[in-house]
């Protein structure tokens, strides 16, 4: 719409240390260009183009959706050329 300023937002959880490093040593191992430009995480919402005046709302949702949700464990693992896993998938 003309003249309604826009955002890109995405949500993302970062990967806590040492895992973090970790994996971001893996992405780097295997090529991944933006391995040294954005931190390890997880992607919830990819980039998504919303209204400024959408923003209050939205982090409002996220906060209530945030202060409602109990903590919870994430595997990841991907195949790697060696054929062994990294260290912190056990």
């Amino acid at each position: 719409m003309a003249g309604r300023t826009e955002h890109t937002i995405g949500v993302a959880i970062a990967i806590p240390e040492p895992h973090g490093r970790e994996l971001q040593s893996w992405r780097e191992q295997f090529g991944d260009p933006a391995a040294r430009k954005i931190p390890a995480h997880v992607t919830l919402l990819p980039p998504t183009v919303v209204a400024e005046d959408e923003l209050p709302t939205i982090e409002e949702h996220l906060l209530r959706a945030a202060a409602a949700s109990e903590p919870s464990a994430c595997t990841c693992a991907a195949p790697v050329p060696s054929g062994r896993l990294p260290r912190w998938y056990s």
